[in-house]
């Protein structure tokens, strides 16, 4: 995943423009506006996370606030605004604003696979950001994490049980298991297209909290 680094803001409002490619923006001092453009886009304070308010609305706009403090070159009352900025570096922690894209890809992969407290791991949530924004697809990284969980080789019951016990909180019936193995083995669904296709149940989702998720972004590392 190339990265286009050195862009830096002058420490007056400005707007910064990122290109089609992922860059990494650093505002700097003063109010910004950020304007990321494509790719998986970043900026980066020289500031703890604590110093900041984060706000989040809609699927591109965020404005990161200094509520206290003033350090790494921001003051405190700086606003920083974004459009089509995905990702924020603090000093002390980094944070996926992207809960309608990558971000929100891994959390339902870890909700459904790992049960909804993995969605709080940030280790588990930075190795789910590396796979997706370095181009592997929601499927195959959804069969990486059934393998890490059951192993290699699992079996259609294996999966089927381990998705009720993680959304509805119940081991499946024969007739459960065997209902969805049939859909399974007639080609209706492979063993990734199923798991998909259950991360996006609401019981998963609401399992996560996707919508709160969606106001407050994710931290990884």
């Amino acid at each position: 995943m190339a990265t286009i680094t050195g862009r830096y803001g002058s420490g007056y409002r400005e707007t910064l423009n990122g290109t089609a490619s992922n860059d990494l923006i650093n505002p700097m001092s003063g109010s910004d506006i950020v304007n990321g453009g494509g790719g998986i886009d970043t900026i980066q304070i020289a500031a703890a996370r604590a110093s900041f308010q984060v706000s989040i609305s809609g699927s591109n706009a965020t404005v990161v606030q200094i509520v206290s403090g003033a350090s790494g070159g921001v003051s405190a009352g700086d606003t920083v605004s974004l459009n089509s900025v995905e990702r924020v570096q603090f000093s002390n922690t980094k944070l996926a604003l992207d809960v309608n894209g990558n971000a929100g890809a891994v959390a339902k992969i870890l909700g459904a696979v790992f049960g909804a407290s993995a969605v709080g791991n940030a280790s588990y949530m930075g190795i789910g950001l590396g796979y997706l924004d370095g181009g592997m697809s929601v499927a195959d990284l959804s069969k990486l994490a059934l393998n890490a969980k059951l192993g290699a080789n699992f079996t259609n019951a294996a999966e089927i049980t381990l998705f009720y016990q993680n959304l509805v909180g119940m081991t499946p019936n024969q007739d459960d298991i065997a209902g969805w193995s049939a859909r399974i083995q007639s080609g209706e669904f492979t063993q990734a297209s199923f798991a998909t296709m259950v991360e996006d149940l609401s019981f998963n989702t609401d399992n996560i909290n996707l919508a709160g998720l969606a106001q407050t972004g994710i931290v990884y590392a």
